[in-house]
């Protein structure tokens, strides 16, 4: 529940930009997936960067995301 209540009043659709999200780990990716099911299909989420590769013990420099 707390997922969908950050992703309710952070999601701005009228700004036209999608939420950003860097996968770190098991809440992380519990956040995408509920961000999914409720952001707009014109808004979904974008995973910039994930450390699912490296079993969550690296994640990409910032300069490397998308």
């Amino acid at each position: 529940m707390q997922y969908a209540a950050m992703i309710k009043n952070l999601l701005k659709p009228e700004l036209n930009s999608n939420p950003c999200y860097v996968s770190t780990g098991l809440w992380s990716e519990q956040c995408i997936r509920e961000a999914k099911k409720l952001c707009p299909t014109d808004n979904q989420p974008v995973e910039l960067a994930t450390g699912k590769k490296s079993a969550f013990t690296k994640i990409s420099k910032s300069e490397d995301w998308l």
